[in-house]
């Protein structure tokens, strides 16, 4: 018989040949054997009840997948012949392939082969004889060794100290990525000297897994030189003494820019020294560090400055400092007049900035630095006027000091910028963030600022209210949608009030504000039409409309509420009912169909500007094109703008349910309208859009 087994996916199983950990047999997948003529079923079992199948006499395949916790499988063949042939093992941990006799562990009976993690596969050859496969959890790993001292820097050689806590382990290491390995048992030690290195080590033990390998760098370097007394102005002779953090180092200082060096003791009388110095041992050299003194016979500290001198690429300002208290501080830059001050801005270019000290009469010696200030960052744009709040719009102007900046601002956060050198803000909060680039220099600071401007003006109604499909208990309501000088059309907010006294709601405070008697509709966001439900049969009603823009400003559509009388419960046949909305533009809107044998002149809805239209069609017909017969049907027509339309159209192919654009000639609409239903279609010129619904009729 041959055998393939085939390992799918991630697995950690164990060594063991008494438990299965914590996991019992019933939770793990099953093994599934398949062929062309049959398929039988390995369980993961426990070592005390060996389930075995004995009888494969052709090849078979097992897969094994959505195993967890993994490490080892371990293949038993019982009793009589057994020969394995190319099996192979795969870790992928170390990237290692190893051979499948590999990690032998004899048992009572037969012989156990195992192979870690991930991969399986080969051939198995038996000799009609039983075989079980088993897994186990619960594998140990070494420990992974601990580095002592922990890596990092130090000024002197140390010992390295490598150990892990699983007694016993062996440890392997190596400084150049493995090209030559060192090993011992834990803990091991090796000495670093002078150099950069990168440790990388790993534990072992016999029955365990490999630890993971881990990685320390370090770096043995000679400390640089420190100097003491610090650095600084002092009113008599100093002797300097250097001192490295690396034991045995042999330090060499000098006065004169290295003509000469010395590695005595350092004597400084009166004067202005520029001191350096760096550490030396056994050919291992540290970098050099630098001091300035100032030494002064008169009993006067000469200045130092804060920052010293070099270059800066913005303007920088500089403090003078003197250590004789009560001292007068005077500076030049540039041989120019001497001004009492402590402290100058200096601009871009060259400046030799010099100092002295004056105290009764006495006066230091001078301190003369070199300074060169080349900006190269953009100066943060300006705004006028600054930020705050303003009752009515107002224009910002963004403006830059360097000469031919591109100036960028932004009022959402950065994530839209737009190049100008102002912005208009009506009513609203806006956070201006505005930044500015020139070629060649750096980009500058970011400006921030609040703006508030009050929003005091309300939004404008936009038209006449409508009722329409008046039932005996509920009325449709549409009205078109206001205006505002701040907010969104989307973003206005609509209030619905209605009443059986008109009094009741025409004036804004009485909408805003409802009494007794009133019902409405509340504030809702983006709403122009609504059914009114619920209402009493042959009844008046009067229906107002307030409108609200998101600073609160409130309006009314009238003042005189739109009235209209429910039905009484016995409704006649049901009715298409078109009504035609021309908002902005005279227009004349052509309907043909099935009842009118599709001319286009037949029907026709013609408007001037502003105006408002309603048009019934008959549902009586008995075809299946247009009305409600005595079965569920489907309401179609065809709109155009043109009266010489004379095409002819298959139904099935010019459907079209939902909105249609009534610039553009030649569409259809199919409306699904079951027995006894009333529709409505609500044409919009204004948003160029067929609205339709269908209600139960009572």
């Amino acid at each position: 018989m041959r055998f393939k087994i085939v390992w799918l996916v991630s697995l950690f199983v164990i060594m063991g040949c008494t438990s299965l950990g914590e996991k019992g047999a019933e939770n793990f997948p099953e093994l599934v054997t398949t062929d062309e003529t049959t398929q039988t079923t390995i369980r993961w079992i426990s070592p005390t009840n060996l389930q075995i199948f004995n009888t494969l006499t052709i090849p078979v395949e097992i897969s094994v997948s959505a195993i967890s916790n993994v490490d080892f499988l371990i293949v038993l063949w019982c009793s009589g012949n057994k020969t394995v042939t190319n099996f192979k093992g795969y870790d992928i941990g170390k990237k290692t392939e190893f051979s499948h006799k590999t990690n032998i562990l004899l048992l009572d009976e037969g012989t156990y082969y195992m192979w870690t993690k991930i991969i399986l596969e080969g051939n198995i050859s038996v000799t009609s004889q039983p075989i079980i496969i088993q897994a186990y959890t619960n594998l140990n790993r070494a420990s992974a060794p601990v580095f002592s001292p922990l890596p990092g820097q130090s000024a002197n050689p140390i010992t390295l100290t490598l150990s892990s806590t699983t007694s016993g382990a062996v440890i392997f290491w190596t400084t150049n990525n493995w090209q030559k390995v060192a090993s011992g048992t834990t803990p091991v030690t090796l000495s670093l000297g002078f150099g950069s290195y990168e440790v990388k080590a790993y534990a072992t033990k016999e029955g365990y897994l490999q630890s993971d390998t881990v990685v320390g760098s370090y770096t043995i370097s000679v400390a640089a030189p420190q100097a003491f007394p610090p650095a600084g102005s002092y009113d008599t002779s100093q002797t300097i003494t250097f001192s490295s953090a690396t034991t045995g180092a042999t330090i060499f200082w000098t006065i004169d820019n290295w003509t000469n060096l010395s590695s005595s003791s350092l004597n400084l009388s009166s004067g202005v020294y520029t001191v350096q110095a760096y550490a030396t041992k056994d050919g291992h050299f540290s970098s050099t560090n630098q001091w300035e003194y100032i030494i002064s016979s008169s009993g006067v500290a000469s200045p130092v400055f804060s920052p010293s001198g070099g270059t800066y690429d913005t303007e920088t300002l500089v403090s003078a400092t003197t250590a004789t208290e009560g001292a007068n501080i005077y500076l030049s830059t540039n041989g120019s007049e001497w001004l009492a001050t402590n402290r100058i801005l200096l601009p871009q270019g060259s400046w030799n900035l010099s100092a002295y000290a004056e105290k009764d009469g006495a006066f230091s010696l001078t301190n003369t630095k070199s300074y060169t200030i080349t900006v190269t960052r953009v100066a943060t744009p300006a705004f006028t006027p600054n930020g705050g709040s303003y009752p009515t719009n107002i224009t910002v102007n963004i403006t830059c000091a360097t000469s031919g900046a591109s100036l960028f601002w932004s009022t959402n956060g950065g994530n839209s910028w737009y190049s100008s050198t102002s912005v208009l803000f009506g009513p609203g909060m806006y956070l201006l963030m505005a930044y500015a680039t020139k070629a060649g220099l750096t980009t500058s600071l970011t400006n921030t600022a609040t703006y508030t401007i009050e929003d005091t003006t309300p939004p404008v109604a936009g038209g006449t209210i409508q009722i329409s499909n008046i039932q005996a208990s509920s009325a449709f309501v549409y009205w078109p949608a206001a205006t505002d000088n701040a907010t969104a059309q989307t973003f206005l907010q609509y209030l619905l009030v209605y009443a059986n006294d008109s009094t009741l709601i025409d004036t804004l405070d009485e909408v805003t504000n409802p009494s007794a008697g009133v019902s409405q509709i509340g504030w809702t966001e983006n709403m122009t039409s609504t059914t009114l439900s619920s209402l009493t049969q042959n009844t008046l009603y009067f229906v107002n409309v307030a409108v609200r823009d998101t600073s609160g400003n409130t309006a009314l559509y009238t003042t005189t509420p739109v009235s209209f009388t429910t039905s009484s419960s016995s409704t006649p046949d049901g009715l298409l009912t078109i009504i035609f909305s021309n908002w902005n533009e005279n227009r004349t809107l052509y309907i043909p169909g099935d009842h009118n044998s599709w001319d286009p002149n037949s029907i026709t809805l013609s408007h001037t500007a502003g105006e408002t239209s309603m048009l019934s069609l008959s549902n009586t017909v008995t075809t299946t094109v247009i009305g409600q017969g005595s079965s569920s049907t489907e309401i179609e027509f065809k709109i155009i703008n043109n009266p010489n339309w004379v095409d002819q159209w298959s139904f099935t192919s010019w459907t079209r349910v939902g909105p249609i654009a009534l610039y553009d000639s030649g569409k259809q609409i199919a409306i699904a309208c079951d027995n006894n239903d009333v529709v409505t279609v609500l044409f919009d010129v204004g948003n160029s859009t067929v609205k339709a619904t269908v209600e139960a009729r009572p």
